[in-house]
């Protein structure tokens, strides 16, 4: 199932492709991925704490045309979720392209506690060479691209798995 709309999305092998730019693109992901669980594990500072972790992932590309856009949803039995954003249409300075990904506040009690500084969402406008990742469990949408131009990502799956010490 998908929740892409007026655009298109590959199968989920694209980085099983055997090509120069997938192996590229699949080394940066790898060096993200590996500094994201290397803090991880350094922030957790708790002597049950893993000391290193085994991660996989599959990933696929998202293709949005103008007025295209995701709705909301959550990525099930995984861990984490990585965006690669390898275009985005060029705009003028002062114009709102749109396709920003929006995450949601996950708190339970934030709509029982307003208070200013509060907000429901979290938009981050796609920049083409932007990696980022994020919790499985952070609902999350694509707002609608506004311009003409394609705004290609490509996401992927992390499952990542502690490796105790011997």
């Amino acid at each position: 199932m998908t929740t892409v709309n007026h655009g298109w999305q590959s199968g989920l092998d694209l980085l099983d492709a055997d090509v120069p730019a997938i192996h590229a693109l699949k080394r940066f992901i790898n060096h993200h991925v590996e500094m994201f669980l290397a803090e991880w594990g350094r922030l957790m500072h708790s002597a049950s704490a893993p000391s290193s972790f085994r991660y996989d992932y599959r990933g696929w590309a998202v293709i949005l045309r103008q007025g295209g856009f995701q709705h909301e949803h959550i990525h099930s039995r995984t861990n984490l979720v990585g965006v690669y954003y390898a275009q985005v249409p060029a705009v003028p300075p002062g114009v709102v392209a749109g396709g920003a990904l929006s995450l949601t506040d996950p708190r339970g009690g934030r709509l029982a506690t307003r208070a200013m500084w509060d907000v429901d969402r979290i938009n981050l406008q796609p920049v083409a060479g932007r990696l980022l990742l994020f919790p499985s469990f952070l609902a999350h949408r694509v707002e609608q691209l506004l311009v003409p131009g394609e705004r290609i990502s490509i996401n992927f799956d992390v499952q990542v798995d502690a490796v105790s010490p011997r």
